[in-house]
């Protein structure tokens, strides 16, 4: 017993554990919020009305992912590295421009949905004028969620984990207040769109807040003012940004924007062919999945900003130690998870959201496989930009959707069953994350295990 306390105890004087645990609370609350959001609004509005929601947020998602400037992911990993370094001119740089440019891409989406909207919905029949309608909204909403990863990566990036798990927590507590209080006020798609927007401009609000109360303290250097990030937002050349940071962002961009096509395609698909109740069985198939995978989300979160320092450290031989362990552990975990959901989900979806989501059960059982996949493959996100293999993280992600996106056009010409249209679109997300996640492993650690030969050096 007193080597277990020891034990313990070692484990908690690495901030990288502490971090985590600390990281682990605010999700499990915040997957608790979110659990509660779900349950009220799938009840609430059914499967035909919140698929048309869903609809909605995917055209969105498909304009989204014509952004190119990988603005956020981008800053949060340079700035990671410009702490390390303790370049404070460099943190006002990234800051600055990324509120700039954050602001100008929101402008572009919201042209984007508001021209061609209607014609992006226009595979959903009578429903698409609504969907195209409060697709501009959702859009708008979107302008608010840009501004708002400003301060979120900027948190992360310095370590300040207590700040940041509690950005979490009040971002899902206000997005459960929003929803729930928007359904119970009228159970529409439009009401829902309408609490989706007061979220976006509430958590913004808290975000820059505790961005104030929390940008100075620590190790790691003082963060500068909101008034001196405007300032530079609104002197910072779009010369320069283009110049220091645009190839590397468009890279990173890239690369989101054909992980977003992963779900976007197959919810697309599964609208088509069974209609908007067959979107809804899908999104409460993945929705449950990701729910699951929150025992491994905190880990991702400490991980976007441990990896970028380790590398920067040139701590290649720790951390290839340490991250064959964490894949291994994943991937162990991941499997016992993941297929406990999809023996469970016959049980669990008539009980928690009531028999008329019955048909979502096969996608929702099917979608094991991309919890799984998902587990494991999001722990080299943060490695291969650190590593800078984000090309052919790209090449591989390329390569997923011309294999399988063959599959999406055959499937269109499938019978109209909402259940049998869910399910297809499950099998396609499979077969998106499964080829992709194993090219990326696959380079990713032969670059990591050649580095690692090479040197070492402590990870924490």
């Amino acid at each position: 017993m007193t080597a277990l306390r020891q034990g313990i105890r070692r484990l908690l004087a690495r901030k990288a554990v502490r971090d985590t645990l600390l990281l682990q609370i605010g999700k499990l609350i915040s997957t608790g919020l979110g659990a509660l959001t779900a349950l009220v609004l799938y009840r609430a509005l059914g499967p035909a009305v919140f698929g048309v929601y869903g609809l909605a947020e995917a055209v969105v998602a498909t304009f989204a992912a014509l952004d190119l400037t990988g603005i956020g992911v981008s800053t949060t990993t340079r700035l990671a590295v410009a702490v390390g370094a303790g370049d404070r001119e460099e943190i006002l740089n990234l800051l600055g421009a990324h509120v700039k440019v954050a602001l100008l891409t929101a402008a572009g989406i919201v042209a984007l949905v508001l021209l061609l909207g209607g014609v992006v919905a226009s595979a959903q029949g009578d429903a698409a004028a609504q969907i195209a309608a409060l697709a501009v909204w959702l859009a708008f909403a979107k302008t608010a969620d840009g501004l708002y990863t400003v301060p979120y990566g900027a948190l992360q990036s310095r370590r300040s984990m207590g700040a940041f798990a509690s950005l979490q927590t009040l971002n899902q507590a206000a997005l459960a207040v929003c929803l729930i209080g928007a359904a119970l006020i009228s159970p529409t798609a439009e009401s829902l769109v309408i609490g989706r927007l007061t979220y976006s401009i509430v958590t913004l609000a808290l975000a820059w807040g505790l961005y104030a109360r929390f940008r100075t303290g620590g190790d790691a250097p003082a963060y500068p003012s909101i008034s001196a990030i405007a300032r530079r937002a609104w002197t910072f050349s779009l010369v320069d940004y283009r110049r220091r940071y645009l190839r590397y962002g468009v890279l990173i961009a890239l690369d989101k924007s054909l992980s977003s096509l992963f779900i976007q395609i197959p919810m697309q698909v599964a609208g088509a062919v069974g209609g908007t109740a067959a979107a809804g069985f899908l999104d409460l198939a993945l929705s449950a999945i990701n729910y699951a995978g929150v025992i491994t989300s905190a880990l991702f979160d400490n991980l976007t900003a441990i990896i970028p320092q380790a590398v920067g450290r040139r701590a290649y031989a720790r951390l290839w130690r340490d991250f064959t362990w964490i894949v291994t552990g994943l991937a162990a975990g991941g499997a016992v998870v993941f297929g406990g959901v999809a023996l469970a989900a016959p049980l669990i979806v008539p009980l928690l959201v009531g028999e008329a989501w019955l048909p979502a059960i096969p996608a929702l059982t099917a979608l094991a496989v991309y919890g799984l996949a998902a587990a494991v493959g999001g722990v080299f996100g943060p490695l291969y930009r650190a590593l800078n293999l984000v090309g052919r993280a790209i090449a591989a992600k390329a390569v997923a959707i011309v294999s399988v996106g063959a599959l999406a056009a055959l499937a269109l010409n499938l019978n109209d069953d909402p259940s049998d249209a869910a399910a297809v679109g499950a099998w396609l997300i499979n077969g998106f994350y499964v080829v992709s996640v194993g090219l990326t492993a696959w380079f990713t650690l032969r670059v990591l295990r050649a580095a690692a030969k090479s040197s070492s050096s402590a990870f924490d």
